[in-house]
């Protein structure tokens, strides 16, 4: 296993939100090459992996009740 500069794309709700390269450990599978990150396994393609990250509308406690009442 080596370290190698890898290119990471930060995505929230399907817009890029930021690019970076950082260094990473490589292993290997038998789906080929990946890295750990955020205890999760991401698959390198191309040097890169994407970090997708889903964020859920906020509501507020007022609008949460107001059709109860």
């Amino acid at each position: 296993m080596n370290k190698r500069k890898i290119t990471t794309r930060v995505i929230f709700d399907g817009a890029v939100d930021k690019t970076y390269t950082q260094m990473r450990q490589v292993y290997t599978d038998d789906k080929g090459e990946y890295v750990n990150c955020n205890r999760n396994r991401y698959h390198i393609e191309n040097d890169s992996f994407d970090i997708v990250y889903t964020t859920g509308q906020a509501i507020s406690v007022k609008k949460l009740f107001e059709g109860m009442i």
